[in-house]
């Protein structure tokens, strides 16, 4: 490899890693303590920390289902599949359950949370167990409650299904997605 190569590489590392200490500074606060933050971590920031909300969300449910997807094929309620399919759009569903990566060690108790809870629970504890350590503490202050924390191994193979997936839905012409969370509040806003 050429000197300039080195030199463009370091640069390009540089500016990944400031991109990531000017993301990580709001979510220390005024006064936090970022000490123990290391270069190499704040290389290890993923990308979709800087995703737009609606786009981490998306994530976030996605890889929610993904991790509920043994209890999923054990429901039979339907107005909680139909509540699950609103959430997440029709073809992301049937993708969601298509999936034969997920181990069936990654599984949900039954729980009396909504399914958009159990999804966001879930999703939030994968997203952050499949980030840097050093970096766990910053990213859990941009994330809904999570659920507990997972092996780092399960987690990044949720995380790797969960990015296939939405890659494979944005590839489509259509997803239902938006208007199917914009069902799912006319319908909320109607029982209340």
């Amino acid at each position: 490899m050429a000197v300039s190569d080195n030199i463009a590489l370091a640069r390009e590392r540089r500016l990944l890693q400031f991109e990531a200490a000017k993301f990580i500074a709001p979510l220390v606060g005024e006064g936090g303590n970022h000490s123990s933050l290391t270069w190499a971590a704040l290389s290890e920031l993923p990308d979709w920390c800087r995703w737009p909300k609606p786009e981490l969300n998306r994530l976030i449910l996605v890889a929610g289902a993904l991790f509920s997807l043994p209890s999923i094929r054990l429901w039979i309620d339907a107005k909680k599949i139909r509540e699950a399919r609103m959430l997440i759009g029709d073809k992301t569903f049937e993708l969601v359950m298509a999936n034969k990566s997920v181990p069936q060690k990654c599984t949900q108790a039954a729980s009396n949370k909504s399914v958009e809870q159990l999804f966001f629970c879930s999703g939030a504890a994968v997203l952050l167990s499949s980030a840097d350590e050093e970096l766990q503490p910053y990213i859990k202050t941009m994330l809904p409650a999570v659920a507990g924390k997972l092996p780092f191994d399960i987690a990044a193979l949720l995380m790797s299904e969960a990015l296939n997936t939405l890659t494979t839905i944005n590839h489509m012409v259509s997803d239902d997605y938006t208007d199917n969370r914009e069902k799912l509040s006319e319908s909320e806003e109607g029982t209340l």
